[in-house]
């Protein structure tokens, strides 16, 4: 009996000793990728620490992850390098915030790896929508990417994890396997915004609790950007002021449009619309994104029909009280490219104000221009815009900003030479956001005109006065055989190679001018390689 009983003990030893072998073996290899709430938020509230977070990605509210089981999440990305996140809004409803619509910016966020005994930091981040907003201490807008959400009051099944209900993705690339990762922590800072500047400064400060974060697998990503947003029941995109699809939520859109989704919370099904793309400014009623104008310079004279001497890409977005009115008015714009010649030139954009009672005191323009990816200051009167940001045209109405006042100085150098590769952040970027004294309604604000000055002469453009001899070249000029001088292109292209006909670098392009286009509607997709240069305009432009 005695060893029987020492028998049966030892083989329970070595059943326990298995079984905890198994377990340590499915610690360490890779899960199949799910959804898991972090167990580290965004702090909320007003301290020191409030819109910061550093999560810890191994620790979730179900498990602790590992290297293999981030590496198995980045392996079932779309493109086999994304780690994606869900985060919850919980922002309190003031101002334009309600429960159905709430939003944060993102000031900065990182993800740092430790692997291998080294601290990788990846910085490529992005979100499906952004807007142009103010920081605290600045009364400049640009463009930051935003998370928007609601209260929760109108959930989806699809949305939930675990008991809490989801809005918005933030993504990171991750250009190496994370398998040996030992440790990952998302940094991660809010944007403080002075919720006094207005909206949509007051639409996205943050004013509530903590936001919840979860790691989220490709097909869960897919629920909370197009299915949730889209849904008829959701109203946090379209409600959001001054709120754009970002250059990926754009993508994302576009692949997944037409698709169906069931909820399965109601058992219904809906289609996306194929047509969600045309009104990809989301909460606002502006441009649907860049607008490129390719200039001629050689007016009145006929030119050599390149349009690369001032190239030029610029949208607008309009800024909603709660009323529908538009208070203010935002945008940027690229000095894209400069061809050859020593001509001057000055960039301006005409915004119609049909109301009465406008005039030069109703707008504060502010501006902020940069190049070469260093902000240009404003005591640089050769190229900033100094008093010269913002004028009013008495006649109509007319908000003009004066944009780059001489292309010359600010592009020193061509690009639109064959083999000229300009870098993002390489071109001189505007940003500018006029505030109204007083709402107008949405139908007073007319279609914006982009026009250049040209300048002959060898001094500086922005040594000329406005309103001078300079000539004036915008949509509407025409040569003596009608050609134009200007020309809106309706999509991202490639620049023609200096001195190269249009109709060369485009063989589509003639057949779609003399059939007054009606045919070969499309020709500005179809560039000779050879012709044109080596970048699009989306690659400097973004």
């Amino acid at each position: 009996m005695k060893l029987l009983r020492y028998s049966t003990k030892f083989i329970a030893t070595v059943v326990t000793m298995a079984g905890l072998a198994v377990g340590w073996t499915v610690l360490h290899a890779a899960l199949t990728p799910a959804s898991y709430q972090l167990t580290d938020v965004i702090t909320g509230g007003s301290g020191t620490g409030a819109g910061k977070g550093a999560i810890n990605v191994f620790k979730t509210k179900q498990l602790t992850l590992s290297g293999p089981d981030l590496e198995a999440f980045r392996a079932d990305s779309a493109d086999g390098k994304t780690l994606s996140f869900v985060v919850d809004v919980n922002e309190n409803a003031s101002g334009l915030e309600t429960s159905r619509a709430m939003g944060i910016a993102i000031k900065s966020a990182k993800l740092q790896v430790v692997q291998s005994g080294a601290s990788i930091d990846y910085t490529h981040f992005w979100t499906e929508t952004q807007a142009l907003i103010a920081e605290r201490g600045s009364t400049e807008r640009r463009l930051w990417y935003t998370l928007l959400g609601d209260a929760g009051s109108n959930e989806i099944t699809g949305r939930k994890i675990g008991t809490t209900v989801y809005d918005s993705t933030l993504k990171f690339e991750v250009t190496q396997p994370l398998t040996a990762a030992t440790k990952a922590t998302l940094v991660i800072e809010l944007l403080t915004t002075d919720a006094n500047f207005g909206e949509p400064e007051n639409f996205f400060d943050y004013s509530g609790g903590f936001e919840d974060l979860a790691l989220i697998t490709k097909e869960k990503s897919k629920v909370f950007d197009v299915y949730v947003p889209y849904h008829p029941a959701v109203g946090f995109r379209t409600e959001s002021p001054g709120s754009t699809l970002s250059t990926e939520g754009t993508s994302t859109l576009t692949a997944a449009a037409g698709e169906t989704y069931t909820d399965t919370a109601t058992a219904t099904t809906y289609t996306i619309p194929s047509d969600l793309l045309s009104n990809a400014i989301l909460g606002d009623l502006g441009a649907a994104g860049y607008q490129i104008v390719a200039f001629e310079d050689r007016y009145p004279d006929t030119g050599d029909y390149d349009f690369n001497d001032v190239v030029v890409a610029h949208r607008l977005l309009n800024t909603l009280d709660s009323a529908g009115n538009v208070v203010a008015i935002s945008g940027d714009a690229y000095l894209v490219a400069r061809g050859a010649g020593g001509y001057n030139h000055r960039w301006s954009l005409d915004i119609p104000i049909n109301q009465a009672g406008v005039n030069a005191g109703a707008f504060i323009c502010n501006v902020r221009l940069q190049a070469d990816g260093a902000e240009i200051a404003n005591s640089d009167t050769t190229k900033s815009n100094d008093s010269l940001a913002c004028v009013v045209e008495n006649v109509g109405q007319v908000a003009r900003i004066v944009g780059f006042r001489d292309t010359r100085l600010m592009l020193p150098s061509m690009n639109t030479n064959a083999g000229e590769q300009p870098g993002l952040g390489s071109v001189p970027h505007l940003n500018f956001s006029i505030a109204l004294s007083a709402p107008v309604p949405v139908s007073a604000v007319g279609v914006a005109s982009p026009w250049i000055e040209i300048s002959r002469a060898q001094s500086p453009m922005s040594a000329i006065p406005l309103g001078t001899s300079a000539l004036q070249v915008g949509l509407s000029s025409r040569d003596p055989q009608n050609k134009p001088y200007a020309m809106l292109i309706p999509s991202d292209w490639r620049v023609p190679v200096e001195g190269t006909d249009i109709g060369l670098a485009y063989p589509n392009f003639p057949s779609f001018v003399t059939s007054g286009g009606s045919t070969n509607a499309n020709w500005y997709q179809l560039a000779d390689a050879k012709k044109t240069v080596n970048w699009r305009v989306k690659d400097v432009a973004q």
